[in-house]
């Protein structure tokens, strides 16, 4: 039997497809390691989100194959297995429209019986000749065919399988989550820190900026300030540390109050310092006090709580 037409992959897309993939696996990783480090629900959510652009891959490696005969068009899955034959004879409509507004992406509708073809044109480098072909062989094209079920359509099986891989997927990431973060304790209890001011950094960002502050006996924490007002005053003292030279009254101590359980989490949980990697724990300050070697007494901060 004579071949009129056999379908072409277009790897433009799918290659797109791929990177975005492999960069959503990054994503993945690094949201999904903040998210337990901090035992931040929202920043999982936002991590699990990295899924889809992860199984739109699948879409365009596996992708049906279609072949145009002197009287037929026959799909095959991507192993070459055999999945519909439709006769030119037996289309009741067929129709092309535009999948998304004042754009190039059109998908291609045939209809027979209940059966349903649904070609992708950004799936395919010759898509254009198979248009030209069915609209030589069938007059039925029908302007009102535009959506149709998806128990009708002909598709790759392992589309189907797909599905059920990525439900059953964040399922497990869901339980898992839920399981590595429930010993962390939910408490209102704070701990009190302090220690020699190694530095002060001021960073500026759109949404707000804050402070990173570190301690000379705790070289793997960097203690975080969020609030305004108190970004702000540590503004005079940004990337200034102990010994500094700009005089007397610049702080070379500081007294922290943060989350204790925040604190165990991180530092006492071996599987978090694990996921860590080696980078150093961070922890939002609560309350503070500066204190100066030239001063006999505090210097007090808006925030926290006088201890003369």
């Amino acid at each position: 039997m004579e071949v009129l037409l056999r379908s072409e992959r277009s790897y433009s897309n799918g290659q797109i497809a791929i990177f975005l993939a492999c960069l959503a696996c990054f994503f993945l990783f690094l949201l999904g390691r903040i998210a337990l480090i901090s035992a931040d629900w929202f920043v999982f959510i936002i991590a699990s989100l990295s899924f889809v652009p992860i199984f739109t891959a699948w879409g365009y490696i596996y992708v049906e194959t279609y072949t145009f005969y002197q009287d037929r068009i026959v799909v095959f899955d991507h192993k070459g297995k055999l999945l519909k034959e439709l006769r030119y004879d037996d289309i009741e409509a067929w129709n092309e429209i535009r999948t998304r507004k004042d754009s190039r992406f059109f998908t291609l509708l045939v209809k027979s019986g209940d059966a349903v073809l649904k070609i992708d044109a950004d799936k395919y480098r010759n898509y254009w000749m198979m248009v030209k072909i069915l609209r030589s062989k069938s007059s039925k094209q029908n302007p009102s065919l535009e959506q149709i079920q998806r128990h009708q359509q002909v598709t790759n099986p392992i589309y189907r399988d797909l599905f059920v891989v990525a439900g059953i997927s964040l399922l497990l990431l869901n339980i898992c989550f839920f399981i590595a973060v429930a010993p962390k304790e939910r408490t209102a209890e704070k701990l009190s820190v302090k220690g020699e001011i190694d530095s002060i950094d001021f960073v500026r960002r759109k949404n707000g900026s804050y402070v990173n502050i570190k301690l000379k006996n705790q070289v793997d924490i960097v203690y975080k300030v969020f609030e305004r007002e108190d970004v702000e005053a540590f503004r005079l003292y940004s990337s200034v540390g102990a010994g500094s030279t700009l005089g007397i009254g610049v702080p070379d101590s500081i007294e922290l109050q943060v989350s204790k359980s925040d604190y165990d989490w991180q530092l006492n949980n071996r599987t978090i310092k694990k996921i860590r990697l080696g980078w150093p724990a961070e922890l939002e300050v609560l309350n503070y006090e500066l204190y100066s070697h030239s001063h006999k007494k505090g210097i007090q901060s808006e925030l926290g709580d006088r201890k003369d």
